[in-house]
């Protein structure tokens, strides 16, 4: 059931569709338009989102680009393509194979640690290695203009307690802390990712893919789920700011469902996950187990326990999805890297896939990418992680990579994802997902298909929706 939630936390949703349609993407057509296996094709073209959207709708969702890329720069005050290239420049564009990596010695300088081993031929015990990428030109990535706008406006009205915590009377809407500073910089820097924009406040409905292999690169699990939610408070576009009456007095954040469609056993879960407002309002998950028709509560220590088939955890849902809070397993904030990396790009087509036979990726492009480094320290010896370890896009405050150790400072698990672009939109929505752990060696690879869903209300995300739903 865990493995239904993976993405849940990376949406931002809105209201009901000015087309009165619940348009949505289907697997059958995604399976057409990619395989998960040996399939090259870009499937971001070939199933846009132009197609998915009805023009209504799609019309009020595209913008001037010129005037994004002009304003969000004003809101960071960078644009990533001015700041990258001081490091390892003789990387330059171009293609390079494991076999340049002595020839190429910056390749080890600029990548993550965790990509420089992948980048070789794939053999057990883990899988999704890559023996060639393409470097490309950085690009500058943005949100949609109502966000960028909402960010400048309220430039520097979001304040923190004496131990940085955020006060929400303070936040409306928009990234709260555009260009961290401070002695709470690495808070500021957390924050700015846990309140980003996937589709602006749109709805989002998500399909997600994915399979699991152990040691030995066995197949262990396959999954399959869909995923849709909404957005209560920091919203930009009507109704701005709080969702409801009701959100305010309850200080709801997002409330989000996740529908398991297989394993078959699992078919007909949902998650209901309810995030809060409020350093010291703990979240709430509800479960539907539809093959006993009861609905179940977890505790603060079910979502510490691993996900059957898939190394996850419910609050490694999204990379980090836990309440930053001085009460609820508290955490030691630190920024202890600010520079450019080689990452993966920021697809527009998807024409990256998966090679059956060696588990391999194929299509590997990488772009430099100005990130922050941000350690936490967990203070409390009783949670399942002892530090963690998280990249963040300075550009875009999305997560990259996210490693979790264990309280004897072991890695044990890591969490990277590669995210799709719309440039006419401004949208940053996750395309792929790679899980490993590191202790009992284990990979999940995960794909996902989604798209703004403004027909989304309180009714398609109710506790009452879960029985209609997980039928």
């Amino acid at each position: 059931m865990v493995c239904c939630g993976i993405f849940c936390l990376t949406i931002v949703l809105l209201g009901n569709s000015l087309a009165g349609e619940k348009f949505k993407p289907n697997f059958q057509r995604w399976y057409e338009e990619k395989e998960f296996f040996d399939d090259p094709r870009p499937v971001l073209k070939n199933y846009a989102l132009k197609e998915i959207i009805p023009a209504q709708d799609y019309s009020q969702m595209v913008y001037d680009i010129v005037e994004m890329r002009r304003k969000w720069e004003q809101a960071i005050g960078f644009k990533s393509p001015d700041i990258v290239g001081k490091i390892a420049p003789e990387i330059v564009p171009g293609r390079y194979s494991f076999l340049d990596k002595d020839k190429h010695p910056g390749l080890q300088e600029l990548m993550l640690p965790l990509h420089y081993q992948r980048f070789k031929p794939g053999a057990p015990p883990f899988a999704c290695n890559f023996v060639e990428i393409e470097v490309v030109p950085t690009r500058q990535i943005y949100p949609p203009l109502p966000v960028i706008e909402a960010t400048l406006k309220n430039m520097g009205k979001t304040k923190q307690d004496g131990q940085g915590y955020m006060l929400d009377s303070t936040y409306l809407n928009g990234y709260p802390f555009p260009r961290p500073a401070g002695p709470f910089k690495a808070q500021q820097v957390v924050y700015n990712f846990q309140e980003r924009y996937a589709c602006g406040d749109h709805g989002i409905y998500a399909l997600q893919r994915g399979k699991s292999w152990d040691k030995s690169l066995k197949e262990i699990y396959e999954c399959s789920s869909e995923f849709w939610g909404l957005r209560l408070f920091g919203r930009v576009q009507p109704p701005v700011g709080w969702y409801d009456e009701r959100a305010r007095k309850n200080g709801e954040f997002k409330i989000i469902n996740s529908k398991s469609i297989s394993p078959r056993d699992q078919f007909g879960n949902v998650i209901w996950t309810l995030t809060r407002r409020g350093v010291n309002d703990p979240n709430q998950v509800m479960v539907w187990i539809a093959q006993v028709r009861r609905l179940r509560k977890l505790s603060g220590t079910d979502v510490q326990d691993a996900s059957p088939g898939i190394s996850l955890i419910l609050d490694d849902i999204d990379g980090f999805s836990q309440k930053l809070s001085p009460t609820i397993y508290p955490y030691q904030y630190r920024i202890i890297a600010e520079r450019e990396y080689l990452i993966p790009h920021y697809t527009s087509d998807g024409t990256q896939y998966l090679a059956r036979d060696n588990l391999e990726l194929k299509n590997v492009r990488m772009e430099r990418r100005p990130l922050y480094v941000v350690e936490m320290t967990q203070q409390d010896p009783s949670y399942v992680y002892g530090r963690r370890v998280l990249y963040i896009d300075k550009e875009t405050f999305a997560l990259i990579m996210i490693e979790n150790y264990d309280q004897k400072g072991r890695l044990w698990r890591t969490f990277e994802q590669t995210y799709s672009f719309y440039p006419e939109m401004g949208f940053v929505n996750m395309y792929s997902v790679i899980m490993q752990d590191h202790q009992n060696p284990q990979t999940s690879y995960m794909e996902y298909m989604n798209g703004p869903a403004t027909w989304i209300t309180r009714e398609d995300v109710s506790i009452a929706s879960l029985k209609k739903t997980g039928k």
